[in-house]
């Protein structure tokens, strides 16, 4: 990725404190290790997900006028989470799921969301703690899991 931005000289750097600051106060994006990444992928019954990294402006951030716009034209975003069998891509999760997906698995710490207002318009909501409670059992024979 060679996406020039004005705060970070090498672009790697600058991807992974922007994931690590995005995981922490928008729950669709995750950060993860490369040691969590090979567990995950050894593991039975547990698969990765991943956060994924789409380029806007695809081959207008390599230049040195991508540092000198206020609004760059050429630059990275978090969106979605790959989901993985093993280490096979099997599909994406939307920003709605992805964000479910990090409630169920209780690693949402900060985050905002909207609710539509009974007399119109849309109302905005900040999550500031959250805990999820997961448990299985059986039920008339068949696996049921309460969240």
């Amino acid at each position: 990725m060679k996406v020039l931005t004005p705060v970070e000289k090498i672009p790697a750097n600058n991807m992974y404190l922007s994931l690590e600051t995005s995981q922490k106060v928008w729950a669709p994006t995750a950060a993860v290790t490369l040691d969590k990444l090979m567990t995950d992928i050894i593991s039975e019954g547990k698969n990765p997900v991943l956060t994924a990294v789409k380029v806007a402006g695809v081959g207008k951030g390599q230049s040195q006028q991508n540092l000198e716009k206020i609004e760059p034209p050429g630059r990275l975003k978090y969106s979605d989470l790959a989901v993985f069998k093993k280490d096979k891509l099997i599909g994406w999760l939307n920003e709605k799921e992805s964000k479910g997906y990090r409630y169920i698995k209780n690693k949402v710490t900060n985050t905002v969301g909207s609710l539509s207002c009974p007399e119109g318009g849309n109302i905005a909501v900040e999550v500031m703690k959250s805990e999820t409670k997961v448990k299985g059992r059986m039920n008339n024979g068949k696996p049921q899991i309460d969240i």
